[in-house]
């Protein structure tokens, strides 16, 4: 065991895992808000700081959720890359593969990886955004 008996080696993975999620967040953030800087920074301190994080971070067993939101958001970054729309790259389409693999590897929610980049495709690819905003009444309609 690289920690051996003492729990702080534990705990710092745990934060460092922690703080790249944060990170990958943020870049995350940058494509979803269109490169809204300001909107990306207020999630990923929202996500860095809110409280419901505690256990994953202070809990020995909570590694597989660091480790299953670091592959997650690495394989929705590299999807984005992949299938924007000046043309697939199998660099990133091998990147995205890996990455979703490693996240139902480490937990099985890395399933819902596939559904959130459906839902990229519909609503940014596809410009079906337009569509779920006419649907919206009027005083939220943005557009």
């Amino acid at each position: 065991m690289l920690h051996g008996q003492e729990t702080f080696g534990f705990h710092l993975v745990n934060v460092l895992l922690h703080s790249a999620c944060t990170l990958l967040l943020y870049f995350a953030g940058l494509e979803v808000f269109r490169g809204d800087r300001g909107m990306s920074v207020l999630a990923a301190l929202l996500f860095a700081t809110h409280p419901i994080h505690t256990d994953a971070i202070d809990s020995i067993v909570g590694r597989a959720e660091g480790l299953y939101g670091l592959f997650y958001l690495m394989a929705f970054l590299a999807y984005v890359r992949c299938a924007s729309p000046r043309g697939t790259s199998w660099g990133w389409y091998c990147g995205y593969v890996v990455c979703f693999i490693l996240s139902v590897l480490s937990k099985e929610m890395g399933l819902m990886v596939l559904a959130n980049c459906w839902a990229w495709d519909l609503l940014y690819n596809f410009d079906c955004w337009s569509l779920v905003v006419s649907f919206l009444p009027a005083k939220f309609n943005v557009a």
